[in-house]
């Protein structure tokens, strides 16, 4: 599990053709760079990108700017992003900024 700077951890499991994040903490300007860069380095191919937000508490507009770009990513490769077991507060900043209708959570 790797720790970022304002107290984001995440870690990998890869497969074929999936890969899943699993993130705990802060999504945030401070956080975003690092998370971006080492999603960035593990797709290798894979056409289904999960972010698991079990532990996530929070989300900033940085963030949902990283899921979007992640997710024109994905669908410029034919693959699809997932977001899994997005808490209530979080799932509300998605509302919040008109998100909700064009991704997918599971």
């Amino acid at each position: 599990m790797k720790t970022t700077e304002n107290n984001l951890s995440y870690c990998f499991e890869e497969s074929e053709n999936e890969l899943t994040v699993l993130c705990s903490g802060r999504i945030n300007t401070v956080t975003v760079p690092a998370l971006a860069k080492d999603i960035s380095e593990k797709m290798n191919g894979q056409k289904r990108l999960i972010l698991d937000f079990t532990e996530v508490e929070y989300i900033s507009s940085m963030g949902l700017r990283l899921v979007l770009t992640l997710y024109k990513n994905m669908n410029s490769v034919d693959g699809s992003l997932f977001l899994r077991n997005v808490r209530k507060d979080v799932m509300n900043i998605f509302s919040l900024a008109g998100l909700t209708d064009y991704l997918t959570f599971v």
